[in-house]
């Protein structure tokens, strides 16, 4: 099964890796942007709304083709230059017969 092509759109994602800071602390931070197409719609559903809760509302569904290098954490620029810092981050990887991709926007 595949995505359809009118759906897709293009986001970046900022994979999160540790950066130790000057005093010698370990921070988070997100290294260089990569393309991905994907399919985006707002997450919905009783089941999700159950898991979620109130946060629901600043949720979102991303669907692609294949999951590559993504993981949990991961930062998605879906709505800022990919220069930018992230404004959503990867909740949860379900890998179905296409991946589906939960987001969260960060600082909520």
């Amino acid at each position: 099964m595949r995505l359809r092509k009118r759906d897709l759109r293009t986001v970046y994602v900022r994979p999160r890796v540790s950066v130790k800071d000057i005093e010698g602390d370990i921070a988070n931070d997100y290294g260089q942007a990569y393309r991905v197409d994907a399919s985006i719609q707002p997450l919905s559903g009783q089941v999700a709304a159950a898991e979620y809760g109130e946060t629901l509302k600043y949720m979102l569904s991303m669907r692609v083709e294949s999951i590559g290098t993504i993981k949990e954490k991961d930062g998605v620029c879906v709505y800022v230059a990919p220069t930018e810092k992230p404004d959503y981050e990867v909740v949860s990887i379900k890998p179905w017969t296409i991946p589906v991709l939960e987001l969260k926007k960060r600082g909520v």
